[in-house]
């Protein structure tokens, strides 16, 4: 017990000392950093929210951060997208330009220049998409050992498709198990009712460490320019709970933290290489 505590007043100094700096990996979006002080090697981290709540276009930008803006490897896999969709997807959210018109509106010069410069950006990165409605567990350990440095990123969209006959809680354990081996972060998409019930204790339980739960608001007619996303914070095993309210674009679907973010594609971090809170 005293060198628990003895450790703990020591971690507080050390944040004292270093100005809330954050060490792990970063994630883009400050709010979430905040609360988790970013991504931790070894954890598994569950995105919740019914159909349709922007699961996939936030875990989409938040693994194109890491891999491009701070070049850690990502490994995204889907089981139900392929490789063509998802990288238009990503492109045109980052970009903040329409897919929706696509290819009836065509962009202008100035935007097809940073559609290319992004595209150029994650071509020379260090991101994979792996597209298989078969995935296995096996599969995601090879991406792992191949690369075998750690400090990557493995996100599955989506986690219902992928133990799809299989004991759920084993399979979030393996994660665990795979997350701890080869010092790696794992992000889940995860599909609740349309009630967003979430049983925490059994992801807990069984090895997740922190769950998000995203819910859009509800619009009516056709509402064009920016949406809301609610993003709770449910539980973390070292951290508090949380609510706060993420931006959206309508057309492009890109996520952003405030009104202001939606006129600069590059994230909030992207000029710093140790982001300060």
């Amino acid at each position: 017990m005293k060198k628990m505590i003895s450790n703990l007043f020591k971690e507080i100094h050390a944040s004292q000392k270093a100005k809330c700096k954050i060490t792990n990996m970063p994630i883009g979006y400050p709010d979430l950093v905040y609360y988790t002080r970013s991504l931790v090697p070894g954890n598994v981290y569950v995105f919740c929210g019914a159909p349709r709540t922007l699961k996939t276009a936030l875990l989409l930008q938040i693994s194109h951060f890491m891999g491009c803006d701070f070049s850690y490897w990502v490994r995204f896999f889907s089981l139900f997208s392929s490789v063509e969709s998802l990288i238009k997807r990503m492109l045109f959210a980052v970009s903040d330009i329409s897919i929706l018109t696509f290819p009836y509106e065509t962009p202008n010069y100035s935007t097809m220049q940073k559609l290319f410069m992004i595209g150029e950006r994650l071509r020379n990165s260090q991101f994979k998409f792996v597209c298989n409605s078969l995935l296995t567990l096996e599969n995601i350990e090879n991406e792992c050992k191949s690369k075998g440095d750690g400090k990557g990123v493995v996100v599955i969209d989506s986690f219902q498709l992928f133990a799809y006959n299989k004991q759920k809680s084993s399979v979030l354990r393996k994660l665990k198990e795979i997350a701890v081996k080869w010092n790696i972060v794992i992000l889940v998409a995860y599909d609740t009712n349309h009630n967003s019930i979430v049983n925490e204790h059994f992801l807990i339980k069984n090895g997740v460490d922190s769950i998000f739960l995203l819910k859009l608001e509800k619009f009516f007619g056709l509402d064009e320019g920016s949406g809301t996303l609610f993003f709770s914070i449910l539980k973390q095993k070292d951290g508090p709970s949380a609510d706060f309210i993420l931006n959206y674009n309508k057309n492009s679907f890109k996520i952003y933290d405030d009104e202001n973010d939606i006129f600069d594609f590059s994230h909030s971090f992207a000029n710093e290489r140790i982001p300060v809170c």
